[in-house]
C-alpha cells in the first residue's frame, strides 16, 4: 500500500498558476528562463510542518510538490498538434531503443526483466500523452489552485499592477466555461511576490514601500520579495547553477502553446541557460516556495476543504429521494447519457473538487468517500464522462 501512495504522490502533484508581468519576467530572461523554468527546480518543498485537517482526521503535512505553469499555458492543445506531438515522440523513441538482434531466450526474459527494461519507449509515451491531455474540464486534479503573481520590485504603484494580473486580459478556455475556480475568488490562494534584481540596483526602499502596500491589502503572509543576483560571497567567483537543472524541468513546447508550457521559451543568452543563477538565487527560490506553501497555499487549502465539505454536507440531504427515483425507475426507463460539464459553484463539481483536494493532499481515505458519493450522482445524472473520471481516481487509492 506504501508502495502505491508513494507512486499516487508522484504522478500528482498540486498545480499552481504562475502570472507575472513583462518587467518580471525580464529580471531572468536574460538567463534564458522564464520565472516558471527558475522555480521548477525547487518545487519539492520538505522540511515543513504545518498542522491540517482534513474531513475528521488531523495531521501535520511535511512535504509538498507542486506543478508550477505559466497561468496562460494551462490548457489543452489542438489535437492536430497532440497528435503530431506524439507521432514525433515515437519515431524518436523508435530511432533510440529499436533493437534487430535476435532474442533466443525471450519468454525468460519477459517473465524476469522490468517492464520499463522490456518496453523502455512506452512510459516516454505514457507521460507525454498524459501530460497534453491535462486542463480538461472534469479533471479538476489538473486544474490550479492557487497563484503566484509576480510583479518587478522596483515598480510605481505595484498594488494596481497586482489587481491587473488577477484580471488577465484573455480567459482560459477552463476559466471561459466557468469550470476552473476565478482568480479573484477569495478561496483562490494568492501569493504576491516582488522581483527585485539586486544586481541591477533595484531601489531597496521601493520594495519595502511596495510590499506594505500589498501586505495592507492581502495580508503580510501572502506577499514576499524574492531578491536575485545579490551574491553572500563579497564579489568573489561563484559557480553558475548547471544548464541541465533548468533543462530537465522543461517540457516540449508545441504550436500555438498550451499544455503548461509556453509556445516559445527565451532565447539562449551567449553564456548558457542560467549562466548568472547561484546557489543563492535557488535557495531564495526555495525559500519563497517554502513561505508560499507554509503562510498560503495548505492554510487556504484546509479552508476550502472544510467550506466545500459543509455545502456538500447539507446539499446532500435534499439528494436523498432523487437518489430513490433514480434507483427504483432505472430498471424499467432507459438511460440516456448526457455529456455536460458542471461549473465550479455546481455541488456536482464541488463534490469531485475536494475528493481531488484530499487526493492531492495524500488523504485517499477521505478522497474515495467523495469520489463515491459523487460518482453516485454523476450516474444518477447520467453523466458518463464525470462518472468514468471519478471512478478512475478512487480505483486505485480503494484497491
Amino acid at each position: 500500500m506504501e508502495q502505491l501512495k508513494s507512486w499516487l504522490r508522484g504522478r500528482h502533484q498540486i498545480a499552481v498558476a504562475v502570472y507575472s508581468t513583462p518587467a518580471a519576467e525580464a529580471v531572468l530572461a536574460n538567463n534564458g528562463l522564464t520565472i516558471v523554468d527558475f522555480l521548477r527546480p525547487m518545487s519539492l518543498v520538505n522540511k515543513l510542518n504545518v498542522p491540517m485537517r482534513v474531513g475528521e482526521l488531523s495531521y501535520r503535512v511535511q512535504e509538498v510538490n507542486l506543478r508550477l505553469y505559466a497561468g496562460d499555458s494551462m490548457f489543452q492543445p489542438k489535437s492536430e498538434v497532440i497528435d503530431q506531438s506524439l507521432g514525433q515522440l515515437l519515431s524518436l523513441q523508435a530511432q533510440r531503443h529499436t533493437n534487430l538482434q535476435p532474442m533466443p531466450n525471450l519468454i525468460q526474459q519477459v517473465q524476469s526483466d522490468s517492464p520499463e527494461t522490456i518496453n523502455p519507449w512506452f512510459y516516454a509515451y505514457q507521460s507525454e500523452f498524459l501530460r497534453l491531455l491535462r486542463f480538461t474540464e472534469h479533471e479538476t486534479l489538473d486544474h490550479p489552485v492557487a497563484g503566484i503573481f509576480c510583479i518587478p520590485a522596483d515598480k510605481a504603484q505595484a498594488l494596481q499592477i497586482a489587481q491587473k494580473l488577477l484580471t488577465p486580459e484573455s480567459q482560459l478556455p477552463l476559466q471561459a466555461s466557468q469550470s476552473m475556480l476565478p482568480l479573484q475568488d477569495p478561496m483562490f490562494a494568492k501569493h504576491f511576490v516582488l522581483v527585485q534584481d539586486v544586481a541591477a540596483g533595484m531601489d531597496e526602499a521601493r520594495a519595502k514601500s511596495n510590499l506594505t502596500a500589498l501586505s495592507n491589502t492581502y495580508g503580510a503572509a501572502n506577499c514576499s520579495i524574492l531578491r536575485l543576483y545579490g551574491s553572500s560571497t563579497g564579489g568573489a567567483a561563484v559557480a553558475a547553477v548547471p544548464a541541465a537543472v533548468f533543462q530537465a524541468c522543461r517540457h516540449p513546447n508545441m504550436p500555438g502553446g498550451g499544455a503548461g508550457e509556453p509556445e516559445h521559451y527565451p532565447k539562449e543568452p551567449p553564456g548558457g541557460i542560467g549562466h548568472s543563477i547561484t546557489a543563492d538565487d535557488m535557495a531564495a527560490a526555495g525559500q519563497l516556495l517554502k513561505d508560499f506553501c507554509e503562510r498560503t497555499l495548505l492554510p487556504k487549502l484546509e479552508e476550502r476543504i472544510a467550506r466545500l465539505n459543509l455545502i456538500i454536507s447539507n446539499a446532500r440531504k435534499g439528494f436523498k429521494n432523487k437518489l430513490t427515483r433514480f434507483w427504483k425507475g432505472a430498471a424499467t426507463e432507459t438511460v440516456q447519457y448526457q455529456d455536460v460539464s458542471y461549473p465550479y459553484h455546481s455541488i456536482e463539481a464541488q463534490m469531485r473538487c475536494v475528493a481531488d483536494l484530499a487526493y492531492l493532499l495524500g488523504q485517499y481515505d477521505f478522497a474515495v468517500q467523495m469520489y463515491r458519493l459523487a460518482a453516485q450522482d454523476y450516474l444518477a445524472a447520467p453523466n458518463s464522462r464525470w462518472y468514468a473520471g471519478a471512478e478512475v481516481r478512487r480505483a486505485p487509492p480503494e484497491h
